[in-house]
C-alpha cells in the first residue's frame, strides 16, 4: 500500500471539508456534514430542536431534505436552470461553490 505525502494527507483534509455530497456513506446520508458551511447549518438545526445531539437518523434526514430543498432553490435562482440528482460533474462543482457563497450564516428557515 502506498504511503500518502503530507501534501496528499493536507489535500485531502481540504477536499473533505469542501466536499457537499458524501462518497459512499455507510448510513445512506447524502449530505457531508464535515463541510465546514453545511456543519454550522447542521449544528444551528439540532440546537433549534432542543433535546436532541443530532444523532437520531430521522433528524438527520429529514435536516438533509429542507437543505437539498433549499440547495434546489438557490441553485436554480443563481444559476438559472433546474439541479437534477444525481448531482454530477460540473454541477456538483457549482453546488460546491454555491454553499461556499451562501456561507454559514445563511439557512437559518432550516431551522
Amino acid at each position: 500500500m502506498a504511503r500518502q505525502t503530507i501534501n496528499e494527507i493536507l489535500a485531502e483534509a481540504r477536499e473533505r471539508h469542501r466536499r457537499v455530497y458524501n462518497i459512499d456513506n455507510p448510513y445512506g446520508y447524502e449530505l457531508n456534514v464535515n463541510n465546514d458551511v453545511l456543519k454550522a447549518w447542521y449544528r444551528r438545526y439540532i440546537a433549534k430542536l432542543g433535546n436532541t445531539d443530532g444523532t437520531e437518523p430521522s433528524v438527520r434526514l429529514e435536516w438533509e431534505r429542507r437543505v437539498k430543498a433549499l440547495i434546489k432553490r438557490e441553485y436554480k435562482k443563481f444559476y438559472r436552470e433546474n439541479l437534477h440528482e444525481p448531482v454530477v460533474g460540473w454541477a456538483k462543482t457549482r453546488v460546491e461553490e454555491l454553499i461556499i457563497m451562501l456561507g454559514a450564516d445563511y439557512g437559518k428557515e432550516l431551522s
